[in-house]
């Protein structure tokens, strides 16, 4: 298990990219090379809303343009949201401080969902997003 970086979705919104950090995720991009499966959740960190995509043909894939600043992007606004629920930005900059000063250790893992899931708690935790084809 990692902490994502922040994620994309592909301009015609059928495939999904993940940024990974290399030195904290080696494990998942290990695996991920050897059979192409992989499982993300993504929860909002204040309301817990969350959902899971999984996917059967991903791929590392170096950053495109622009995804570096995404990153930094995301890192800030995650601090700005979760700054207000009482979560000092010392210590919200220390989960990301590795990663975030480090963009050559940055990396993607792009893949089509084959399924999602809500995962927000809850009676609806687990129902999928949509019928399986």
């Amino acid at each position: 298990m990692s902490r994502a970086l922040g994620c994309r979705f592909s301009r015609d919104r059928r495939r999904l990219s993940v940024f990974l950090s290399r030195s904290q995720a080696a494990d998942i991009l290990e695996d991920v090379r050897a059979n192409g499966t992989i499982a993300v959740v993504a929860s909002h960190p204040v309301t817990h809303r969350s959902y899971q995509f999984k996917g059967t043909d991903a791929a590392v894939t170096p950053l495109g343009r622009g995804e570096p600043a995404r990153i930094r992007a995301y890192v800030e606004t995650f601090l700005r949201v979760v700054e207000p629920e009482g979560y000092p930005p010392r210590l919200i900059r220390a989960l990301f401080a590795g990663p975030r000063e480090t963009p050559e250790d940055w990396v993607a893992v792009t893949f089509t969902p084959t399924s999602a899931f809500s995962q927000t708690p809850g009676p609806s935790a687990g129902d999928p997003l949509w019928d399986a084809p």
